[in-house]
């Protein structure tokens, strides 16, 4: 409904509660049909509000004409209320059994629906579930969203119950797919490369090998396979092969015979020559391990890799008007592909092209941290470029916001939060959109995030991580997120997500420390000496530990560390800059290195008090750090993690970080 009706009625209400005595009398059937009208095209409705009486007159004169009115594109509107298709309407209750709430039965299979919902949209933390927390939150739910007087009860079928049932913020409505197909064809150009059907039909049963002959060849194979080698830069002689082509093979004549022989041998030739390369580079090693050099028949990893390799080349005009081409292959030859159709696209438009000042500017920070976060950026990757091979399903951006769920979604929705217009330009005309929840600040709840996808070729709406996959097995819409980071807004949200998602959190991440500390005295045998954490445990089996025990000259002590910050320690340009660009790369590996790290120090220096440890050096805590920068490798074996040793050298090795 329009933001105007909703204030029209609210203030209506507000009326109302003031003394009005003047009040239409209810009519069951229309505000039934008043309720039902909330549904939403995308099969998600939107409950913003059940009015306690029917709307003006005047409103439902905009009503009536609402529904009969067309809307072509999402943006004209959240929600309409024509043209419903009752077998896609979402479901309008969460199904629950029994009341939830104060003094009700609250049945435990209820309480799990109703906790789910509410912590989904922002209303219950999750950290804090209890009956207590939970009900509150129901009568949050009610004030908040329902405008009534909350009760903090949900009755089964009720209208609370029917309310957070269908409760979403940011849906997205249906879609008019000849506008996408217009709009899609006239923004982009793509060529794509591929096997014809002939090499496939015309090597069926065929091989050829050293072996091959005049006698034996099949001429029209030989002929494919040259035409899908000549796509990958091979050249042959063009010879006239039409007599030979009209002649029985036994029928041959003694030039024929010749003219066959040198052109198998060409196409042998060119044949070894590509899957040599091919193994050199390593490009089959991983997804198509197997080739099998001088030799091609249906069925095996040379074939295949003919078959289906593909090379696309995306056009388009620039904010310049200027035509910018990008090429790119599929069958990503890397130990992380699982999608044999997905791009792997390095992008032109680094992080380095853009001023300090942007820097500091989209994330809002100061030039120390703007410069950290810059130079941990060179680490990753360029705004424009795309991965849709992985397991993320397509990571996108200068640090790679990647899909499945994890922060792609997030970058999507900010856009569209915040650049409305943009969005729509760049993504919604082009059938890609975003639906999420926010809460009562406004605030996106990032994991309610997911995407939509319009697909002009199915006439099928996606969402979630179904519209993520058919993203990444459709080469075209990798051009639709290049294209889009040529807008600086575009580039500005990334670099603002980029300091909320990783500077923030790595800064602000807690040791969650709490280390028991045994001490020898002075008096005792060896010592003054001290034990920490798994140590104190060997060193209780000893008779020198008994002996001391029994003297008195032990003394047990715990360093709380629990709320020790990394920024607590690493503050510098360098410092900061080695921390974003290990927590980036992989946060729970870069977290447990710093962790470990300053245990490794604790030790050695024999600190004992959160004062001691605050005063760390930096430089030297990052030099040990490298140290315990440890990836599990195939055999679940922990080995150095190279990328985060040379993160943090580099960031040490700075010539412009302070």
């Amino acid at each position: 409904m329009s933001q105007e009706y909703l204030n029209r009625n609210q203030q209506q209400n507000n009326n109302s509660n003031t003394g009005s005595s003047q009040q239409k009398k209810i009519d069951p059937e229309k505000q039934q049909e008043w309720l039902n009208n909330q549904q939403i095209d995308s099969g998600w409705s939107v409950f913003d509000l059940e009015p306690p009486k029917l709307p003006s007159k005047e409103y439902e004169d905009e009503y009536e004409k609402e529904k009969t009115e067309e809307f072509h594109y999402p943006w004209d509107r959240a929600s309409k209320s024509s043209e419903r298709d009752a077998n896609k309407k979402a479901d309008t209750t969460l199904g629950l059994k029994d009341s939830v709430g104060v003094n009700c039965i609250n049945d435990p299979n209820d309480i799990a629906l109703v906790e789910s919902k509410l912590i989904m949209n922002g209303f219950l933390n999750m950290i804090q579930i209890g009956q207590e927390s939970l009900f509150d939150a129901i009568g949050k739910f009610q004030s908040e969203i329902l405008g009534i007087k909350p009760d903090k009860i949900i009755s089964a079928g009720g209208m609370t119950e029917r309310a957070l049932a269908t409760y979403y913020t940011n849906p997205v409505a249906k879609w008019k797919y000849s506008d996408f197909e217009r709009n899609l064809d006239d923004t982009f150009s793509l060529d794509t490369e591929k096997a014809n059907s002939s090499f496939t039909e015309t090597m069926k049963g065929v091989t050829i090998n050293s072996e091959t002959n005049a006698s034996n060849v099949n001429l029209k194979a030989l002929l494919a396979l040259q035409t899908r080698l000549e796509q990958f830069g091979y050249s042959f002689k063009k010879v006239k092969l039409n007599s030979i082509l009209s002649t029985k093979k036994d029928q041959y004549t003694k030039d024929q015979k010749k003219v066959l022989s040198e052109l198998i041998q060409e196409t042998y030739k060119a044949l070894v020559s590509f899957q040599t390369k091919l193994k050199i580079d390593e490009k089959c090693d991983k997804i198509l391990p197997n080739i099998k050099v001088g030799e091609i028949k249906e069925g095996d990893d040379t074939f295949i890799y003919l078959r289906d390799f593909k090379s696309h080349t995306f056009s388009w005009f620039t904010e310049t008007g200027e035509i910018k081409k990008v090429k790119a292959d599929n069958l990503k030859d890397t130990k992380y592909t699982v999608n044999k159709e997905g791009l792997g696209i390095i992008g032109s438009i680094s992080p380095n092209d853009s001023s300090l000042e942007d820097f500091k500017n989209s994330a809002g920070i100061d030039e120390s941290r703007a410069k950290a976060l810059k130079a941990a950026s060179v680490h990753e990757g360029n705004f424009d470029g795309i991965n849709t091979y992985d397991v993320a399903k397509i990571s996108y951006g200068f640090i790679q916001f990647a899909g499945g769920n994890r922060s792609l979604e997030y970058l999507l929705a900010t856009i569209k939060s915040e650049k409305p217009d943009i969005f729509k330009s760049l993504f919604t005309k082009n059938g890609i959109d975003v639906e999420y929840r926010t809460n009562k600040n406004d605030h996106i709840l990032n994991n309610t995030c997911r995407i939509v996808l319009h697909d002009p070729v199915t006439k099928k709406t996606y969402r979630g991580l179904e519209a993520e996959d058919k993203i990444s097995q459709t080469p075209i819409y990798a051009g639709v997120f290049m294209k889009a980071s040529e807008n600086k807004d575009v580039r500005d949200v990334q670099i603002k997500l980029a300091k909320e998602l990783y500077m923030d959190r790595s800064e602000n991440s807690k040791l969650r420390l709490n280390i028991k500390i045994l001490t020898v005295s002075k008096e005792g045998i060896n010592g003054p000496k001290k034990f920490y954490g798994e140590d104190i445990k060997a060193y209780e089996q000893t008779e020198e530990f008994k002996t001391n025990e029994k003297n008195k000259h032990i003394l047990y002590k715990q360093l709380n560390l629990s709320n020790l910050k990394l920024s607590d320690i690493l503050q510098s340009e360098k410092e900061l800059a080695a921390l974003y660009g290990t927590y980036i790369n992989n946060p729970s590996q870069s977290l447990a290195a710093f962790r470990n790290g300053i245990l490794q120090i604790i030790k050695d220096k024999g600190l004992t008090n959160e004062e001691e440890v605050n005063n760390i050096n930096p430089i030297e805590l990052l030099k040990v750090v490298k140290t315990k920068a440890l990836v599990k490798d195939e055999n679940g074996k922990n080995v150095a993690n190279k990328i985060h040793q040379k993160r943090i050298q580099d960031a040490i090795d700075s010539k412009e970080l302070n």
